[in-house]
């Protein structure tokens, strides 16, 4: 129970320091679809290809992991601890009782990856959505207990409905009996 706990408030408090950290960046106006990529028009105004500004996309994955990493590396300073009817694992006394202080140190360092997609979004749609995912693992220290775990999460930098030209027919055909 003691370490379920500790580990189960030390995500929670990762988590939102890692959100804190992300939306610091993309609140950011240098971040947009248009700053990540290009989307390339034949001479009829059709869409022709879409090509990622690497120099941006990469720029941008810096500053995440940089800001995340400088976030985590102050988990020092937040204070977490458990109560000790918590620890009782006796639900009357949840969240009675003395406090034990929980430390919450990261294990490692934090992968941060960037993700394009391309998915079907209706006849002649196609849904392009560029994902950050953050994965991290962390110790909870208490007296007497180490507990590890890990935290992966996605975020959505951008996406767009790209529309092209919608046929004149359709025809779905099923084989088989």
């Amino acid at each position: 129970i003691i370490e379920q706990t500790a580990i189960y408030q030390s995500k929670i408090l990762a988590t939102r320091i890692i959100n804190d950290a992300v939306y610091s960046q993309l609140d950011d106006e240098e971040f947009n679809y248009g700053s990540l990529v290009t989307v390339v028009y034949n001479g009829d105004n059709e869409i022709t290809s879409i090509e990622s500004n690497m120099l941006n996309i990469n720029k941008l994955k810096a500053k995440i992991n940089n800001s995340v990493n400088n976030e985590l590396t102050d988990l020092d300073n937040h204070d977490l601890s458990i109560s000790l009817g918590t620890i009782s694992g006796l639900t009357s006394f949840y969240n009675q009782g003395p406090l034990i202080p929980v430390k919450v140190k990261p294990e490692g360092y934090v992968e941060t990856l960037l993700i394009s997609s391309f998915e079907s979004a209706g006849i002649n749609q196609t849904l392009h959505r560029i994902l950050v995912q953050i994965k991290v693992d962390i110790s909870a220290i208490i007296p007497g207990y180490t507990a590890s775990g890990a935290i992966d999460t996605q975020f959505v930098i951008a996406e767009t409905v790209i529309v092209g030209n919608v046929p004149e027919a359709y025809t779905h055909v099923i084989s088989g009996s």
